[in-house]
């Protein structure tokens, strides 16, 4: 099919009207960055010049003061040298704002000049960046026209390419945000275990000074009634301390199985050697002192004070040791998501590698077409007209060649050529 030289030539004289107005926004920046600033300097003046004036009304009203009514009769006015002088004083005073007040009046209306002429220069600004972008959107849909008129089966080829190396972007992103969250999961488990094993730590101390605290007042002889005070706020301290330890488990559990029951299946399809082990956890349980230990430290007396805390001493330490193994499995767990993680975005830059390299085989092919019509309609070699724009595309090298169907390796969609490197890299 053949494409008008008439096209080329609108193109052309689009893509010169565009070059004319290089800059236009920066310059349209800068003026609107003036104006704002003569804005505040405007509201600035104005507002002294408000201020301004109400002193000098203030000024005017005891000037007529002075000369109406009888300040004589008024002590602090001959404290302050009397009538005359004080009427000098507020005369100076109106005459010095009178002053300040017409030189206001004469910024503000410099400013709203300034500012009127301002304002034009944005609209006119405005006006010519629409156009630019006008010309360029116009211009850009010539090129376009005129490529997907005359598409090649190898610029088919290309885009068919490029859709697969998105898809793997696409692919890769959206997996690696999902097992972001999945890890921030487990670190909020971990925190919340690591808390409840430090409560626990805290319930086996309080739980050590009571049984301290039993033991002398076991042997010590007489009414012992302020050892077991001391002794009942220790055994309160470790019961608030355990209760609070199991909070804290169950909120890791809570975490830990969301985090994972959040893993992206697909990922785990994809990289099933990365995943061995992944989702395998084990959540503990806190043992809380009962009604059994209750009963002992309220009836029991010091005896079974003894026995209550001696029970509470084995349910810490059995708990204590079921919170180090679940700390030990989400560690695992943490390790393999971020094993899992990087090889995600290893992929992941490979595939935007490969995206790049293909937007820039995509973009060097459909100049290749618009060159040929262009030296088919006009009768010349194609690159004497102008090419500004988003008309222009780089030559560059890209590592699939054209003619070759993509192969894949690892799960990714690469050229032959680009395979072979990948192996020898690997190889060495």
């Amino acid at each position: 099919m053949m494409i008008p030289a008439s096209l080329f030539a609108e193109h052309d004289a689009l893509i010169s009207e565009s070059a004319e107005m290089y800059g236009v926004d920066h310059e349209l920046l800068d003026v609107r960055n003036r104006l704002d600033k003569e804005k505040r300097q405007l509201r600035d003046v104005e507002a002294n010049l408000s201020e301004v004036h109400e002193r000098v009304v203030h000024h005017e009203s005891k000037i007529k003061k002075c000369e109406t009514r009888h300040v004589a009769l008024q002590p602090d006015a001959w404290f302050a040298g009397g009538v005359t002088k004080r009427l000098e004083r507020q005369q100076d005073k109106l005459r010095t704002k009178q002053t300040e007040r017409s030189k206001l009046r004469a910024a503000q209306t410099a400013l709203q000049k300034s500012g009127k002429l301002t304002q034009d220069a944005v609209r006119s600004l405005e006006a010519a960046e629409r156009r630019k972008r006008a010309c360029d959107d116009n211009a850009a849909a010539l090129y376009s026209q005129v490529v997907e008129t005359l598409a090649t089966p190898a610029l088919a080829s290309l885009r068919e390419q490029r859709a697969q190396w998105q898809r793997a972007v696409d692919f890769e992103s959206t997996n690696a945000a999902a097992l972001e969250a999945v890890a921030h999961n487990c670190a909020r488990a971990y925190e919340a275990y690591s808390m409840a094993a430090r409560a626990l730590a805290r319930a086996c101390q309080s739980n050590q000074n009571a049984q301290f605290t039993n033991t002398v007042d076991i042997f010590t002889p007489g009414y012992g009634g302020g050892l077991e005070l001391f002794e009942t706020m220790s055994q309160v301290q470790r019961d608030q301390l355990m209760y609070a330890a199991r909070r804290d488990v169950e909120l890791g559990g809570r975490l830990l199985h969301d985090a994972m029951h959040s893993l992206p299946a697909a990922a785990l399809q994809r990289y099933p050697a990365q995943c061995v082990g992944l989702g395998e956890v084990h959540l503990p349980t806190v043992e809380l002192t009962g009604g059994g230990e209750l009963f002992l430290e309220v009836f029991g007396g010091d005896f079974g004070d003894m026995i209550a805390n001696s029970s509470a001493a084995g349910k810490i330490q059995r708990s204590l040791q079921a919170i180090e193994q679940c700390l030990h499995i989400v560690a695992h767990q943490q390790g393999l998501l971020q094993a899992l993680l990087q090889a995600l975005r290893a992929d992941g830059a490979r595939a935007c590698s490969g995206l790049h390299q293909m937007d820039a085989a995509v973009a060097q092919e459909r100049h290749r077409i618009w060159l040929g019509a262009r030296s088919r309609a006009t009768g010349n070699d194609g690159l004497h007209g102008p090419t500004g724009g988003r008309a222009a595309a780089p030559v560059v090298a890209v590592a699939m060649p054209v003619s070759q169907e993509p192969i894949v390796v690892q799960g990714l969609p690469v050229g032959k050529a680009e395979a072979a490197h990948v192996a020898l890299r690997v190889g060495a």
